[in-house]
């Protein structure tokens, strides 16, 4: 979110959040986000989560903390957000995926029985979990956000390799589908492309 923050002033986050966390209220001090419809939940841990990068390579470790904070419910997303036909894009992280799955069936079928082209539905496909936990998501996505991980944990070694069998093999609809791999920042696809779009990252500040 505090990246979106940089490309524009109405991005919006929904997540649970522990009430009157240090942490928390410090972030969103030194990046001020729109917080409104997140839902506070009282004594419970934040989840941390800790990405060192490799200033050579691009390549990172990830330390996580689970902490033991309750994951939104589809019946709270769906009172925060009861027209998501007047957002533009909501992105979707692969987490509590029974919950996220009613979510993403709940804007997919408002929007086609409205007839609309809004929002634009997006998902992460980053921890490495077995099928079909993040799998069946894929379907309601409009663009899919794939980790170099993930794509490894299928068997898929490169990022045009990834791409393609996500594209061709597992997706039943067409997606745009984007890879971030080492120093090259996404091999994207769709069926109107003839040929994927790689491109370098750029320098680590």
């Amino acid at each position: 979110m505090s990246v979106l923050k940089q490309l524009n002033d109405y991005s919006e986050m929904l997540a649970a959040l522990p009430e009157n966390d240090p942490i928390i209220e410090n972030e969103l001090l030194k990046n001020p986000i729109n917080t409104s419809k997140c839902i506070r939940r009282p004594n419970f841990d934040i989840p941390i989560t800790t990405i060192i990068i490799s200033l050579d390579n691009g390549s990172r470790t990830i330390f996580h903390y689970r902490g033991n904070l309750v994951e939104p419910k589809f019946e709270e997303f769906r009172e925060k957000i009861p027209k998501p036909e007047e957002y533009s894009w909501i992105h979707f992280e692969g987490r509590n995926t029974t919950e996220v799955k009613k979510m993403l069936e709940y804007v997919y079928e408002r929007r086609k029985n409205l007839n609309f082209t809004r929002p634009k539905i997006s998902i992460e496909l980053e921890k490495i979990r077995p099928p079909p936990w993040l799998e069946q998501l894929i379907p309601y996505a409009d663009v899919i956000f794939m980790s170099k991980d993930y794509a490894r944990s299928k068997g898929w070694n490169t990022k045009i390799e990834a791409v393609n069998k996500l594209f061709y093999e597992v997706c039943t609809h067409k997606p745009l589908v984007i890879c971030p791999w080492a120093d090259e920042i996404t091999y994207p696809k769709n069926l109107s492309q003839s040929k994927g779009i790689t491109q370098k990252k750029s320098p680590i500040p």
